[in-house]
């Protein structure tokens, strides 16, 4: 006898307030750190150069909604995954808190990102200074339910020493 698991998930579109409660919220940081104001283990890191303003992207978050239970790398897109349990409630907040206090942990004054500073992608995404475009999305799973978000263009790449 075989049994067959299906995963199903439910997928929410964000809403304009949502929306722009998002873009806020990863401007407000970016700012931040252009102004050599953002937090980190060492006290802050250094003034930012260059960094856009981030606008939200319908069509990304189309490719957020897509995103699949099982977690993985996007290749295309950057992306943020904040998992919590029951009803979405101040989620979106605190997303947006838990990836920006990823900096406090895990990027140094120098900005080097090896292993021992792994952790800090989240933030690193949020501040690209070239990403410019993000859509999000609510994605129910089994047993978590996510907030995802894509970002566009893609962090760059890190050589990890």
């Amino acid at each position: 006898m075989f049994t067959t698991l299906v995963i199903s998930t439910v997928v929410y579109s964000i809403p304009t307030v949502e929306q722009n409660f998002i873009v806020a919220c990863h401007n407000l940081f970016r700012s931040d750190v252009a102004r050599g104001k953002g937090e980190n283990s060492e006290g802050f890191l250094p003034e930012g150069a260059n960094i856009k303003q981030i606008f939200y992207d319908n069509d990304l978050e189309k490719i957020a909604r897509k995103w699949n239970c099982s977690g993985g790398n996007d290749e295309e897109f950057g992306e943020n995954v904040y998992g919590y349990t029951g009803k979405p409630a101040n989620v979106l907040l605190k997303a947006c808190i838990a990836w920006a206090d990823t900096c406090k942990y895990g990027v140094s004054e120098e900005l080097i990102y090896d292993s021992e500073h792994s952790r800090s992608g989240s933030c690193t995404q949020m501040i690209w200074a070239e990403s410019f475009k993000i859509g999000c999305a609510y994605v129910d799973c089994p047993i978590y339910n996510y907030f995802v978000c894509k970002y566009s263009p893609k962090l760059g790449i890190f050589k990890f020493f």
